[in-house]
């Protein structure tokens, strides 16, 4: 785990290129500061930031070289051990034990399609000093960031946006597109976009080449739908073979390891598999707040603590104090405003397990968006039932799912009614709707851009909503939280339920296998029965990452970030009469717009910090 920087230019004189690629390394050295090193190739530039996990040797530090190929690589390719042993089959000869030799190896022997043989999380770029290209790839579901400029005078990347900015000649244009998609919907992540026009990420799955001033994108891995008839049985067994296989892959590193313990099923599921088949000591963390009706979910973690003696566990609280002296922190390692506060939250837990030293986490990110975690499951998985004329089935779940969540008549009622809409309205259409209502504070006052990813493949619409979930709405959000949290504080987090050979067997189920008997995650609950406590397994509630939320905060510990004069750096980009009226309608306690309110008021502070670094700051038409 890493950090990553480097440029092709021919404009800047070498020592105004060397004192930039110093400065891009320096801007994102909490990613890696166990060793940082540059190296230059051809008037290639190519910076790495080391966070020593796996064979801890100065030989495995970063830009590797091997023959003609120069390497820097953030991330780990935990199957590392097995393409090993198949190379060394082919005569390759290994003088490191890290997963980075075994890359660039790989990189010779299979060329592009190496990355068909990793399971892990990656962003790296490879330049061939023969053929005079760059290739860089990114990780199947985007784990690892990447973000690249392509302008006039070269091609520049990094692992995060604040190192694009010292390049010389970086336009701050804030792409107002990007802007409306996060007040309107809360996405820091879209496909390649980001918050300022010249900035790219490179999507999820995708290799890019750059050769001869130009580049070209690939993608290389998408999820198929080839279902196969399966018992329930037999799917549970193959599927505890799967998540065990990850989890002992993701196990390897030469430091100490943690884990996140939020007393939801994921993660819970994850630390009792570890202390049921590994029993090392593991330090687990939860977040909580005190006081009525706050988020407290220490009461699941404690019948984890009690189940498994190996576990040293660890609970955070964060004072008002914390929540007004670490925003502006949160913010500039989140290269953007943060659209909820549980990202707050996020940043508290990593800031804590900094403190015991612990260099790599396990999380238990990634498990809703395709075992069907989220409520919005389950009008579609109603309409599945409808639609194959399952109304057996179909009573009877919804009568459990009513009961379970203490329905009212006529919220029974709307869930029938929107689950037979379901038939027939597909959930891209649903969304689109949905989102040409949301209110525009922007001057521009343009429609809303926003693409669902398409596919060749036929898909039921319960399936379609694990793929915009996967690829689109949620996880590339959450992953960005992630990756910045964990980061901020020198630390790799890792997640297991996101080995791609785990999500193609899960995607390929009956979706009866992910949503029964008024659960969700079926078959992750069914597989871990007698391994995580009951009462965890039982839980039909559903929680986000702990937080008090918008309105307290607000009104609390940072009630003086919503003042109007405060918020004078929106008067460029936004309609303020609109902007005071929804800050006037909350003063009030009408707490309907809370979460626009909340995006509204981080974007104020995000573009404060963006002008005071001193940004020249244009805007997008």
């Amino acid at each position: 785990m890493c950090g990553i920087a480097g440029f092709i230019d021919s404009t800047f004189t070498s020592s105004e290129n060397e004192i930039m690629i110093k400065e891009m390394l320096q801007s994102i050295i909490h990613r890696g500061s166990d060793n940082s090193d540059f190296k230059i190739i051809n008037n290639t530039y190519l910076g790495h930031n080391r966070l020593s996990i796996i064979d801890l040797t100065k030989e495995s530090n970063q830009p590797y070289i091997y023959k003609n190929f120069h390497l820097v690589f953030n991330g780990e390719i935990y199957n590392y051990i097995e393409i090993r042993e198949d190379l060394i089959q082919l005569g390759y000869q290994f003088e490191t034990n890290s997963d980075t030799e075994v890359l660039i190896k790989s990189f010779e022997a299979f060329g592009e399609k190496c990355v068909d043989k990793f399971m892990g999380m990656w962003a790296f770029v490879i330049y061939d000093d023969k053929k005079q290209t760059l290739f860089c790839s990114r990780d199947r579901f985007g784990i690892k960031p990447f973000y690249y400029i392509l302008n006039e005078t070269g091609f520049y990347f990094s692992s995060e946006i604040k190192s694009l900015k010292k390049i010389k000649n970086f336009k701050a244009e804030i792409n107002l597109n990007h802007v409306q998609r996060y007040l309107s919907i809360g996405l820091v992540a879209y496909k390649d976009q980001t918050f300022y026009t010249e900035i790219k990420s490179l999507p999820a799955a995708t290799n890019l080449t750059y050769i001869n001033k130009k580049t070209n994108i690939n993608e290389y891995w998408s999820l198929k739908k080839t279902p196969e008839k399966i018992d329930f049985n037999s799917a549970k067994d193959q599927f505890s073979k799967l998540l065990k296989q990850s989890v002992d892959q993701h196990l390897r590193r030469d430091v100490k390891i943690g884990a996140c313990l939020s007393g939801g099923i994921d993660s819970s599921s994850l630390v009792s598999m570890i202390s049921k088949e590994y029993n090392f000591q593991l330090d687990t963390y939860n977040i909580y707040y005190d006081g009525k009706n706050e988020t407290d979910e220490r009461k699941w973690v404690y019948d984890v603590i009690e189940k498994y003696k190996n576990l040293t566990p660890h609970f955070i609280t964060p004072t008002e104090n914390d929540i007004k002296s670490s925003l502006k922190k949160i913010i500039y390692h989140q290269d953007g405003p943060i659209p909820s506060s549980g990202i707050m939250s996020q940043y508290f837990l990593f800031q804590e397990v900094k403190k015991d030293d612990i260099k790599v986490i396990i999380d238990g990110q990634g498990a809703d968006e395709y075992l069907a975690g989220y409520f919005n499951f389950y009008p579609y998985f109603f309409a599945e039932l409808l639609k194959k004329m399952n109304f057996w089935n179909y009573f009877k779940e919804t009568r459990i799912y009513s009961k379970s969540q203490n329905f009212s008549i006529k919220k029974n009622i709307l869930l029938h009614i929107t689950s037979l809409k379901n038939i027939f309205v597909s959930y891209e259409k649903s969304k689109q709707i949905e989102l040409n209502r949301k209110p525009n504070i922007l001057k521009n006052n343009k429609p809303i851009q926003f693409n669902f990813d398409k596919s060749i493949y036929k898909r039921s619409n319960a399936d379609e909503l694990v793929i915009q979930h996967l690829n689109l709405l949620i996880l590339p959000n959450l992953l960005h939280y992630e990756d910045r949290n964990s980061m901020a504080f020198t630390i790799e987090s890792r997640l297991p339920f996101l080995d791609h050979r785990l999500v193609e067997y899960v995607y390929n189920l009956p979706f009866s296998f992910k949503i029964k008997n008024g659960f969700t995650k079926y078959i992750l609950r069914e597989s871990m029965k007698n391994i995580t406590p009951n009462s965890v397994l039982e839980r039909t509630d559903k929680k986000g990452f702990t937080t008090p939320g918008e309105v307290k905060w607000l009104n609390g510990a940072l009630k003086e970030l919503i003042k109007e004069n405060n918020l004078r750096y929106l008067e460029e980009s936004c309609n303020l009469e609109k902007v005071y009226k929804l800050i006037r309608e909350f003063k009030k306690e009408d707490y309907s717009n809370s979460a626009l309110v909340w995006r509204i008021v981080m974007l104020n502070e995000w573009l404060k910090q963006e002008y005071e670094s001193g940004l020249v700051i244009t805007y997008s038409k």
